[in-house]
Parts: C-alpha cells; structure tokens; sequence
C-alpha cells in the first residue's frame, strides 16, 4: 500500500508539471510573444534595436516571471498536500503522557447521508498514506441486518432510523477493511478514556462511535433476522479522535471534515451510548512509513 501512495505522489507530480506548461503555453499565445520572437530575432540580426524587439524582451521576461511563479506554487502547494503537518504534543504530565496532544488529521465531508463511518476510515488511511475513497471503503464492507457484521439499510436514507432501516455499521467489519487496505486496526467496546489517550499520544487516531451533534439518545437493544442481539442508536456517529487537552477532546467529524474541541464530559457521555466503541490502529504512522 505504501508503493501505491509512491505512485500516486509521482502520479501527481507529472500532472503538476504538465499544468505548468500548459499556462505558460496559454501566456505565451494570448501576448503573441513567438510572432514578436520571430520579429526580435530579425531586427537582433541587423543589428537595429526596435520598439518591437525591446516590447518582446520585456515580455518574455514577464513570462519568465510568471512561469516560475506558478511553478513554484503550484509545486510548494503539491508538497503541502502530500506532506501532512506534523504532530503537536505538550509537555509531559505526571501519568508520563503528554498533557495535550494535536495529531492535525485533516478531514473530508461525507459524501452520503449514512456513510460517517467510512468517511472517517478513508481519513485515518489519507493520514497513513494510504490513498482509499470513502466510495471504495463502503463498497468494502459486508452488508447485514446487524450492524456489528455488516453495513444495515441504504446508504442514502434518512439519518435517524434504528436496524432494520438504513442506519449504518459497527466497529468489526471498519477495522476488517481498515486491515485490508494496509492499516492494521482492532475493533474494541469498554474502551477507557485514558486508553483512548495513550492511543492519540503514541501516533494513533482512533475511529470513535458515538451520536450526531453528541446528543444523549436512549440506546435500544435489538435482534437481527438470526436472532442475534446488538445494541443500536437513533443517529448513531463517527468521528476520529486526534488530540485532547486538560478537559477537552479534539474530533474530527465526520459530517463536515472539520476539527473541532468538545468539553470531555460531553464526549464521554455519547461516546458510552454504544458501550464506549472504537476502532484502533495497531502501528503509528512513523511505523507505517518504515514498513
């Protein structure tokens, strides 16, 4: 997996190289800087400067300027893109863990009503290096009555809805893609807060389940067509969770792609509606990269 992020950096290196040259193609034809080239060389020739030829060199240095202008742009901006920010981490507090932590994931906006899940899995992969859409993540995963097997309902139905209805997948079958596509991950319930700490602090975002907008709904235990028993709930949600402070988590949601700090309490009170669910990596990032 590793090799396929190579390639599509590679891959996108020869796209910025080839957007380059068309701009500058485009700068060159809308001054008509090869007809006046032409004329320039002519006049170099006699040895007779003109207004023309002094118009062309102004020109093409303008043109010089430009290209390596975009150039430098476009290519800086292409590392940024490739090259994820680096992790910011406080000084340590007494329990030995860093008293904040900011691993900086960046995120995307789901694209369907119910696919929060494998949005949050194609961003932990991104942040591995491991290119995977959220499409190519929900076509992964096994469908099911039992959201704890497989994917329940249609992806595109209301948000809201309990099993049988669309309402989306657990834990298990995310962490079996996620080993799939390259990024070992366990799936686990009764998960601590502290061990959710030590998790973020050693390099590793976690996939947490909780509620949309964290609100506190009555969790509701069902049985699937095997009689198999799961517990579910009404707008049940995913985020990573990449950091946290003294009384404070940061997450990113899976809705909007974007960060944002939550008081612990409000977090810890959601994230127990489903028995405190989380995906976790088993390497870092830095392991991933020597791998």
């Amino acid at each position: 997996m590793l090799a396929q992020a190579g390639s599509t950096k590679n891959e996108s290196a020869m796209r910025t190289k080839a957007a380059v040259r068309r701009v500058m193609g485009r700068i060159l034809a809308r001054r008509g800087v090869q007809g006046e080239t032409r004329a320039a060389t002519a006049a170099n020739t006699a040895r007779t400067p003109t207004a023309a030829s002094l118009r062309t060199r102004a020109w093409t240095t303008r043109a010089a300027w430009a290209l390596l202008t975009i150039s430098l742009g476009v290519l800086l901006g292409a590392g940024c893109a490739q090259s994820p920010a680096a992790p910011i981490l406080g000084p340590l507090a007494a329990d030995g863990l860093p008293s904040h932590v900011d691993l900086r994931v960046p995120g995307k906006a789901q694209r369907r009503n119910l696919s929060c899940e494998s949005r949050s899995a194609a961003d932990l992969l991104g942040w591995y290096g491991v290119t995977w859409t959220e499409a190519q993540v929900l076509a992964a995963l096994p469908v099911s009555d039992n959201p704890d097997l497989g994917f329940v309902g249609s992806v595109d139905g209301p948000t809201g809805q309990l099993p049988p209805a669309g309402y989306g997948v657990h834990a298990g079958p995310i962490a079996q893609v996620l080993t799939q596509a390259g990024v070992p991950a366990d799936a686990r319930t009764g998960v601590t807060f502290d061990s959710l700490r030590r998790t973020v602090a050693s390099g590793r975002p976690a996939i947490v389940w909780a509620t949309s907008h964290l609100k506190v709904r009555q969790p509701a235990w069902l049985r699937d067509r095997a009689g198999r028993a799961f517990r579910a709930v009404a707008g049940e949600h995913t985020f990573l969770l990449t950091g946290y402070d003294a009384g404070r988590v940061l997450l990113v949601d899976s809705a909007t792609g974007r960060e944002r700090w939550v008081s612990r309490d409000a977090f810890e009170r959601a994230f127990a509606l489903l028995g405190r669910m989380a995906v976790v990596p088993r390497i870092s990032r830095a392991s991933a990269a020597g791998a």
